[in-house]
């Protein structure tokens, strides 16, 4: 079994017309990985360009890593 990575996803909320600064710092095995990502709608990729999340809270993910 792989050791849990930290999964660090910066961005920020759209409310507004303030952008509000988010941060989260999610413990995953590397199966889980994606499914997270999915759960914010956005893949590693798109994240990396930088990715609008189709939704009411109007997440902008502009970095995705881990450590």
């Amino acid at each position: 079994m792989h050791k849990p990575r930290t999964l660090y996803i910066a961005g920020y909320k759209q409310i507004f017309g303030d952008k509000k600064p988010m941060l989260w710092h999610i413990r995953v095995y590397h199966r889980q990985f994606l499914p997270i990502l999915d759960a914010f709608k956005c893949s590693i990729s798109e994240c990396k360009r930088g990715f609008t999340c189709p939704n009411n809270l109007k997440y902008h993910i502009e970095e995705v890593h881990t450590k």
